[in-house]
């Protein structure tokens, strides 16, 4: 598929930018395998497959005049019995960005990489697995008219990309805003954007524009940073127009020398498409489906997600909350809330041993078909360094989901249990 060679190339590029400007670049390469003892997620009937894999994890930071921010978790994943076809798993988050006039104009190229659902309402299989990529280059530019105050002009073309489907599309989107510095930490912006979607596959009234107007405050302190926008947004050609408010509120808190607090609440229209790349800006890249619903057809969604992290000097932790509610704008079928949480608690035991146990729970209500289902996870892991560059490491998880589809009851019922082993080689660990 064409992001696939996209991917290839983004990866590489980014890799590129951060040996040229004599920076270090983090990456990891590993090869293992999983079993499982149900790796259809079946209620009855289980089947068992042992899993080999080989992954990569790649993180690239690096300013200048050309940009490079980069994230990726990869894993190459094969069936040794054929219980499904082989496939690539994992994220990328990709930024980068070339300064023609320095703090002036710039050009910008995004992408986002993962997996979501095909169908949501079923367990996650690889069966119920597809890619889905989201790309976007385009200008930024800012011109001062003042001593305080600048005109920011920003513009994208996007290709949005499903494995499966129908709902692929392009986007034309840009925004323009008027920046008051009100003092060296903080600024207040007045902003207007408009994005028009068309589908490569358009049934009639399936292509929209959306045009938004809202109020804009940043602050940065020194342990608190803060974003906020509020304002209102229109749909166009949707078959009749819709409105909605726009509100998004952002909030990083440092606790202490070792502790933050990230908060995220609003309201504002999102397609799957654009609620995917939402995500990736509070959560990393993960290996397995993104909770995102794959449709052509907009929606209202309220948010609030919190996300609380310790980095000690032997342990870390991170816990997360995340709720939401989605009203569809045609398809109210796939109306739904959501209620997700996550816990991750890391400890070295030794110079070469460290330990983790890690937990994960959700739970989705649809308003229509009385489609109601929850599932939580736990797991640990161990870890050895057999010396400064190459560790190996064993992990166990148990999984267990419960509740109905739109095809019956109790047909999301399922236990499974996995054990990964991996070896992973780091350079300059």
């Amino acid at each position: 598929m064409k992001f696939h060679s996209r991917l290839i190339v983004l990866i590489a590029s980014a890799t590129l930018a951060g040996h040229a400007m004599a920076e270090e670049t983090r990456f990891s390469m590993s090869v293992g395998a999983t079993w499982s003892d149900n790796v259809g997620r079946t209620s009855t009937d289980e089947d068992s497959e042992l899993m080999p894999e080989a992954g990569l994890i790649l993180a690239v930071n690096r300013e200048g005049r050309l940009d490079a921010d980069i994230s990726a978790d990869l894993q190459y994943r094969g069936y040794s019995d054929d219980a499904f076809d082989d496939e690539l798993l994992g994220g990328l988050n990709a930024r980068l960005g070339f300064e023609f006039v320095p703090d002036r104009l710039s050009w910008i190229v995004e992408d986002n990489f993962g997996q979501s659902f095909i169908d949501p309402q079923q367990v996650e299989t690889p069966d119920n697995r597809q890619n889905l990529n989201y790309f976007s280059t385009g200008p930024d530019v800012l011109l001062p008219l003042g001593s305080r105050t600048q005109l920011s002009i920003s513009g994208r073309w996007s290709d949005v990309n499903y494995e499966e489907g129908d709902i692929d599309s392009q986007r034309l989107s840009g925004v323009v805003g008027l920046i008051r510095s009100m003092s060296a930490a903080s600024s207040m912006s007045v902003n207007v954007s408009a994005q028009r979607v068309e589908f490569d596959e358009s049934p009639p009234n399936s292509d929209y524009d959306m045009q938004s107007a809202y109020l804009g405050y940043q602050a940065k302190g020194a342990r608190t940073s803060l974003s906020v926008r509020g304002g209102y947004t229109t749909l166009r050609d949707f078959g009749e127009s819709s409105d909605g408010p726009l509100l998004d509120l952002s909030l990083t808190r440092s606790l202490g020398s070792r502790s933050s607090l990230t908060l995220n609440v609003g309201t504002q229209f999102y397609d799957s498409a654009e609620s995917f790349r939402r995500e990736r800006e509070f959560i990393d890249v993960v290996v397995g489906n993104e909770d995102v619903i794959p449709s052509r057809d907009p929606f209202q969604q309220d948010y609030a997600i919190a996300i609380w992290s310790i980095a000690g000097a032997r342990s870390t932790l991170n816990i997360s909350a995340d709720w939401r509610s989605e009203d569809h704008e045609t398809d109210t079928a796939l109306d739904r809330k959501r209620v997700a949480g996550s816990a991750n608690l890391s400890r070295r035991l030794g110079s070469r041993v460290s330990a983790s146990l890690f937990g994960s729970y959700s739970n989705e209500d649809y308003d229509v078909g009385n489609v109601d289902f929850g599932e939580w996870s736990a797991g640990a892991g161990l870890e050895w360094s057999l010396s400064s560059s190459i560790a190996v490491s064993l992990r166990g998880e148990h999984y267990d989901g419960s509740g109905d589809t739109s095809a019956g009851s109790n047909l999301r019922d399922y236990s499974e249990n996995r054990y990964t082993l991996r070896l992973t080689y780091s350079p300059g660990r």
